[in-house]
C-alpha cells in the first residue's frame, strides 16, 4: 500500500500553476519541511543542498500539499464508511470476492495505462524512479519502430495496409488528393523521426544507468550526492 510520502511529489505538482500566479493564500514561515522518511513533515531550518535535492520543501508549499492530503484522506474515509454502512463487522462473503478481485488485479480501460503510470496517474501506483524500467520501456518502443520501418521496406502487404489506413483517415476529412499525398509523406517522415528520437532516449537511459550503477552504493536519501 502506498504512503502519503509516496504521493507527495505528485500532490505538490498539482499546485504548480496556481502557485506561479499567486492564487493561494498561504502562511509564511522561514522554516522548511522534510519530505521523506521517518522525519516526514518535520520542520527544519533551510539548507540549500537539501532543498535542491528535494529532501525539504518550503513551508507554504508543503502546507498546501499536506492540507490536500488530509482532505483527500477524509473524503476517502467518508466514502468507505458510506459503502460499509450497515455491513456486519464479521467478514462477509463479499469481502472474500473483493480480496480475490484485488489479488487478480483490476481491469484497465486500455493498454496505455499499463505502459506508463503517467497516463491516469491519480488511479495508478505512485511513480518510482527505476532506470531499468525506463530503459526497458524505451527499448521496447525503439524495437517496435524498428520492426515497423523494416516491414514498410520489406513487406508489400504491410506497407499497403499502412498507407491505406493513412489515406482512409485523410479521405474522411474530405481532403484533396494533393493534401492526402502530402499527409502520407509527412506520416512516413514522422515515423522515421520518432524512431531516431527513441534511439536518443534509449542512449541517454543507458548512459544514466551506467552512472547510476557506478554511484548507487554512495547515494542515500537525505544525504549529499557523491562527488563527480
Amino acid at each position: 500500500m502506498s504512503s502519503l510520502e509516496d504521493w507527495i511529489n505528485y500532490d505538490v505538482y498539482q499546485f504548480n500553476n496556481g502557485w506561479r500566479v499567486g492564487y493561494y493564500s498561504v502562511d509564511l514561515s522561514a522554516k522548511h519541511v522534510v519530505m521523506h522518511g521517518r522525519r516526514y513533515g518535520e520542520l527544519v531550518d533551510f539548507d540549500a543542498d537539501a532543498a535542491h535535492r528535494g529532501d525539504i520543501l518550503g513551508y507554504p508549499r508543503a502546507e498546501l500539499a499536506f492540507e490536500a492530503q488530509a482532505y483527500l484522506m477524509s473524503v476517502l474515509r467518508k466514502v468507505v464508511d458510506t459503502i460499509l454502512e450497515g455491513v456486519s463487522t464479521e467478514q462477509p462473503q463479499s469481502a472474500e470476492k473483493w480480496q480475490t478481485m484485488v489479488a487478480k488485479g483490476f481491469r484497465h480501460a486500455g493498454d496505455a495505462e499499463q505502459w506508463s503510470v503517467y497516463v491516469y496517474q491519480p488511479f495508478s501506483a505512485p511513480p518510482v524512479f527505476s532506470i531499468g524500467i525506463l530503459l526497458s520501456l524505451a527499448t521496447t518502443q525503439l524495437r517496435s519502430l524498428d520492426d515497423h520501418i523494416y516491414l514498410l521496406q520489406t513487406d508489400l502487404r504491410y506497407m499497403r495496409h499502412y498507407l491505406h489506413s493513412i489515406v482512409l483517415e485523410e479521405s474522411t476529412l474530405d481532403h484533396k488528393l494533393v493534401k492526402v499525398e502530402n499527409s502520407v509523406v509527412n506520416t512516413l517522415f514522422l515515423d522515421i523521426e520518432t524512431r531516431h528520437r527513441w534511439q536518443r532516449i534509449t542512449d541517454q537511459c543507458e548512459r544514466i544507468r551506467s552512472i547510476y550503477e557506478r554511484f548507487t552504493d554512495n547515494i542515500f536519501k537525505g544525504g549529499p550526492l557523491p562527488c563527480k
